[in-house]
C-alpha cells in the first residue's frame, strides 16, 4: 500500500529523471517475483486502475525515453497476473487530452498497436473492435507517417480478427474507406464500369467509301461523281475551298492564254 501511495504521486511528476525511477518501481511491484503481491490480487487490480492512467498519459510524451519506457511498463502490467490485460488495456483507449499534439496521438496509437498485436481483441484483453476503430479513425489520414502507419496497422489487425464487424463500424463514419476495405477483404466485388466499345469488333465494322472528286470530260470539276473507272488518277483534283456563308463567292480567274511571239518583218 505504501508503494502504491508513493507511485500515485510520483508518476504524475513532469520531471523525467524522477518519472523514470518510478516506472522501474512500478514494474518491480507487478513483476512475477513471488512474495510482493501474493494473495493481494484484488489490491493489485485496484491499484492498477489508479496508476495506469498516469503512465498511459506519458506514453504520448514528446520525450522519446519517457514514451518508450511508459509503453514497456504498460505491456508489463498487462502481462502480469496481478493486473491483467482486461484491467490495463482499456486505458489505452481513453480520449486524448489534446488531439492536435502529434506526439500524444502518435505515442498512444503506437502503444495501442503493440497491445493489439500481443493481446488481440475481445473480452480477454478488454479491447473491442468498435472502441478501437472509433478511437483511431480521426488519425487514419494523419500527415505524420508514424501516426498514420500505427492507425493502419490497428485496422489490419481488426480486419484479421473480424472483417465484417470492422467494415460495418467504419461505414458509419467513412463510407468510402469502408467500401475500399471491404473489396480488399473480399467482402464485396469491385463494380465493373460499362465499356464504351461497341458490341462488334473493329474488324467487323465496314468503312463507308467516300466520293472521289474528279474532272469530267468537259474540264469542269464534278464533286458528286462516283469514280468507278474510266478516269486515271491524273484526273483526280482537289475541289476549291468554299467561302463562308454570307460572303460573295470569289470566282477563280481563267488561265491566261499563251501568246505567240510577234514575227518581225524582214527588212
Amino acid at each position: 500500500k505504501v508503494c502504491v501511495t508513493v507511485l500515485a504521486r510520483v508518476l504524475h511528476d513532469k520531471i523525467v529523471p524522477v518519472y523514470l525511477p518510478a516506472l522501474q518501481l512500478l514494474q518491480l511491484l507487478y513483476s512475477a517475483m513471488p512474495g510482493i503481491l501474493d494473495g493481494l490480487a484484488m489490491l493489485g487490480r485496484d491499484a492498477a486502475a489508479i496508476l495506469v492512467p498516469a503512465v498511459v498519459l506519458r506514453a504520448g510524451s514528446s520525450n522519446m525515453r519517457a514514451r518508450e519506457e511508459s509503453a514497456t511498463a504498460i505491456t508489463t502490467l498487462a502481462a502480469s497476473p496481478h493486473a491483467g490485460a482486461s484491467t490495463v488495456c482499456p486505458h489505452a483507449l481513453r480520449p486524448l487530452a489534446n488531439n492536435k499534439v502529434a506526439s500524444a496521438a502518435g505515442g498512444r496509437l503506437e502503444l495501442l498497436h503493440a497491445l493489439v498485436i500481443r493481446f488481440g481483441f475481445g473480452s480477454a484483453s478488454g479491447m473491442h473492435i468498435k472502441d478501437a476503430i472509433h478511437f483511431l479513425l480521426p488519425f487514419y489520414d494523419e500527415a505524420n507517417d508514424r501516426t498514420r502507419e500505427s492507425a493502419h496497422g490497428i485496422v489490419r489487425e481488426a480486419l484479421i480478427a473480424d472483417a465484417r464487424q470492422t467494415v460495418d463500424v467504419i461505414r458509419t463514419v467513412k463510407p468510402q474507406l469502408a467500401k475500399t476495405l471491404a473489396m480488399r477483404a473480399g467482402l464485396e466485388q469491385e463494380e465493373k464500369k460499362p465499356s464504351i466499345r461497341t458490341s462488334e469488333p473493329a474488324s467487323a465494322l465496314k468503312a463507308r467509301p467516300l466520293p472521289r472528286i474528279v474532272k469530267g470530260s468537259n474540264g469542269e470539276v464534278n464533286s458528286g461523281f462516283w469514280a468507278k473507272g474510266g478516269f486515271g488518277d491524273e484526273n483526280v483534283v482537289m475541289a476549291p475551298p468554299r467561302p463562308p456563308k454570307g460572303l460573295p463567292e470569289v470566282k477563280q480567274p481563267a488561265p491566261c492564254a499563251r501568246r505567240e511571239s510577234a514575227k518581225v518583218p524582214a527588212a
